[in-house]
């Protein structure tokens, strides 16, 4: 639910931050659409290639600190309609998308790269080595070394069958 995502967010970092904001947006906007008379707007142009320019610089900066105000500030919308906006483009919220980048920078760069999980880890933008093996794990179903060792050994084509 929302609130166990809030509470297992909380804390200080960048990334934490921009998972708190997104969350609490998120439930403002649930609580505001619950009414099933109101039907969803389509999305302007506009904003929807002001969302794509944000994504691009998701894509090129990944592990970088990134905050909700931050990326609306430059898709020059509210922290509120950014979120809407870029859900909407993307099918994803801001966090998730991250998120999910991250993690894909991390598996690829465990199958090609000798660097340990910790420096891994950390260059794809985690802060906390078990939150990235936490992440990792539900992500991919195995934690980091586990997944690098299955390429190491020959298990790619268990992994693709």
């Amino acid at each position: 639910s929302p609130l166990q995502q809030l509470a297992r967010s909380s804390g200080r970092s960048p990334w934490r931050t921009l998972a708190v904001e997104a969350l609490a947006l998120e439930l403002a906007a649930t609580a505001l659409s619950v009414d099933p008379g109101i039907e969803p707007r389509r999305i302007p142009a506009r904003d929807e290639a002001r969302v794509a320019r944000v994504v691009r610089e998701l894509e090129t900066e990944p592990a970088a600190a990134h905050s909700l105000a931050t990326l609306a500030q430059r898709a020059a919308m509210s922290r509120y309609h950014f979120l809407r906006c870029f859900r909407r483009v993307t099918g994803v919220t801001p966090y998730h998308y991250l998120l999910n980048r991250r993690l894909a920078l991390a598996a690829q760069r465990l199958r090609e790269d000798s660097a340990s999980v910790l420096q891994i880890a950390t260059d794809a933008g985690f802060a906390d080595l078990s939150e990235f093996t936490r992440r990792f794990r539900a992500h991919f179903g195995r934690p980091p070394g586990a997944w690098r060792a299955q390429f190491l050994h020959g298990g790619q084509a268990r992994l693709l069958a």
